[in-house]
């Protein structure tokens, strides 16, 4: 069940410490070349755009002076050649995607990148484990379920770190580190604004009683649930004739139950009457297990919308019932993670001043640029992010 809430954090809500107000998503086709500067007012609000420019948030120009951010004309290569990792306590099917982005921003930084690490499943062997690891690399970025004293373990050794992939506060609320934030409050009625399209232009002419609309949820997390509710009630608000059609399956599955499979084919199985099936899932694991539950019970007519990593399900040996991926891009949160880290490690960043941290609370800063991607749109998708991340 712990892995279940970590591959949930990461992969939807991607360091996702804190919400934001959201901008319109953006097709991948549709991204323009440069806003100037003064797309932030006098009085430090942004103007009503219709379409969010990622090159404004890429580039810092609305976030803080773009501390922690990639500069172009800082020369990394004046200084030493650091050398990081990422340690962790579990796998994604993503993480081969991750792996080439953080590579990708570290040789831009003149980091050598260590690659992800494992953590001993042991609370004092993986605390070890870290201490020899803090001996050797200059920077660490941590990512699980660890517990707090892992910090402390960094702190004493000395060594530049950051955490990503969950919250680290204190009893009294406020940041232990400083926090890259993603924009994800409005996640479910992205999804369902992109489903009903999809339906109305591909389904037309299928009786609507033969369509079931899935959302698969994990009802720990209440962002999770509040993502169900929004994507319940847009479904309903858009295509009223679905809304008795919807199908709710919760992952939270007791100890008992040692399978997933249990709960996706009797969700499938009491709803037979469904022919055709439009699913919403929010993790890796949700969306290989919907789609193998479909196929499992003979559905080959399901068509999948979720917040999984474009390269993940749109390649040859992808998930082929996506159709459409609503997402926040990994070059995009996965920048600030490492340019914080590389000031960190030279000294001219401290986590307690950055993004407007304090003596109190360290800061934050919100990436606010998903974009809808399609298997039709994916190679402009993938070359406009080669090119941001080549320049």
């Amino acid at each position: 069940m712990k892995c279940i809430i970590c591959t949930i954090l990461v992969l939807v809500m991607c360091l996702g410490f804190a919400a934001c107000k959201n901008k319109p998503v953006q097709d991948a086709t549709d991204i323009p070349e440069n806003t100037p500067d003064d797309a932030v007012t006098d009085t430090g609000e942004k103007e009503e755009e219709s379409a969010v420019d990622p090159k404004t948030i890429w580039n810092g120009t609305l976030i803080h002076g773009g501390e922690g951010f990639y500069d172009p004309e800082y020369d990394y290569f004046a200084n030493e050649r650091y050398k990081v990792c990422v340690f962790n306590d579990y796998s994604t099917i993503a993480d081969d995607q991750y792996e080439a982005v953080f590579s990708g921003w570290c040789e831009t930084m003149n980091i050598e990148f260590g690659g992800f690490i494992k953590a001993e499943n042991h609370l004092g062997r993986a605390e070890e484990q870290l201490r020899n690891l803090a001996a050797e690399y200059d920077g660490i970025i941590l990512r699980g379920d660890f517990e707090y004293r892992f910090s402390t373990t960094l702190n004493e050794e000395g060594c530049p770190w950051v955490y990503w992939g969950d919250e680290h506060r204190d009893d009294e609320g406020n940041l232990l580190s400083p926090a890259v934030t993603i924009a994800e409050s409005d996640i479910g009625t992205e999804l369902a604004e992109n489903v009903v399209p999809y339906y109305k232009e591909n389904m037309s002419d299928i009786p609507a009683a033969e369509i079931g609309v899935m959302f698969v949820t994990y009802s720990v997390l209440p962002a999770v649930e509040n993502w169900q509710t929004q994507f319940c009630e847009t479904v309903s608000s858009l295509a009223p004739e679905l809304a008795e059609n919807i199908v709710i399956v919760d992952t939270n599955i007791p100890y008992e139950v040692e399978s997933f499979d249990y709960w996706y084919d009797i969700a499938l199985q009491e709803n037979a009457q469904y022919k055709y099936w439009l699913c919403c899932t929010i993790s890796e694991l949700d969306t290989t297990n919907a789609a193998d539950a479909f196929l499992r019970n003979g559905l080959d007519n399901a068509h999948i919308f979720t917040t999984l990593s474009p390269d993940a399900v749109f390649s040859d040996s992808g998930i082929p019932q996506v159709k459409t991926v609503v997402t926040t891009p990994f070059e995009l949160w996965i920048e600030p993670v490492i340019g914080a880290l590389y000031g960190f490690m030279t000294g001219e960043l401290t986590p307690d001043t950055i993004w407007g941290g304090d003596e109190n609370s360290c800061g934050s800063v919100a990436v606010d640029s998903r974009v809808t991607v399609t298997r039709e749109n994916y190679g402009d998708y993938r070359l406009k992010l080669d090119e941001y991340m080549s320049e």
